[in-house]
């Protein structure tokens, strides 16, 4: 898997599988299709609220079983529980 942290906190906010080419731009985060070419009709997705500066993709990653968005940062190789982290229900 890879995951996207925010570069301030180091907090996990995306899971994305291995296959799937992931590209930090100045802009936003690209999620492409798998010849990761860039070009409209080759773009799966976008992560918007980051970008090349604010945040940074970090592959090979085993994410924990419980593993979801902002409950883990992502430092020095390790995955540390959030102790703010407070979970969604009903969605």
């Amino acid at each position: 898997m890879q995951t996207v942290i925010e570069n301030e906190t180091g907090l996990s906010l995306h899971l994305i599988a291995d296959s799937q080419v992931v590209v930090p731009t100045d802009y936003n985060i690209e999620i492409r299709k798998e010849n990761g070419e860039k070009h409209p009709d080759h773009i799966h997705a976008h992560i918007d609220g980051l970008n090349a500066s604010t945040g940074t993709v970090i592959s090979n990653v085993e994410p924990p079983e419980d593993w979801a968005s902002r409950k883990y940062f992502y430092t020095d190789g390790q995955w540390v529980p959030n102790q703010a982290w407070i979970p969604k229900h009903g969605l």
